[in-house]
């Protein structure tokens, strides 16, 4: 164990940090996946519930086809490759990914 290191966010939430922080809980972190899943609805055209056992998890929706949900099942890789991309990053950003 390093005991130089804080257990705070390294994001500067605040916060005391742990995986499931650092992946869906952070303010920050989560602010992004609203906005992913947001953007994920208005592509499909249909109301996605924002829960980690879809984004983080890879559950298939129910009711959409194995199509849209294959869709998702990209999506969401890339959307956590942008998390790990800017890991110690303050701020996450979907803008400087998509053209």
């Amino acid at each position: 164990m390093h005991t130089n290191v804080s257990p705070l966010c390294f994001r500067g939430c605040g916060i005391i940090s742990d995986y499931k922080h650092a992946w869906w809980s952070c303010p920050i972190v989560a602010n992004f996946w609203q906005t992913i899943v947001k953007m994920a609805s208005l592509i499909l055209k249909v109301s996605l519930k924002c829960c980690p056992q879809y984004t983080l998890l890879n559950y298939p929706y129910p009711r959409l086809s194995k199509e849209a949900n294959y869709l998702l099942l990209q999506l969401w890789a890339a959307a956590r490759w942008v998390i790990a991309l800017n890991w110690i990053s303050p701020t996450l950003s979907i803008t400087q990914y998509v053209t």
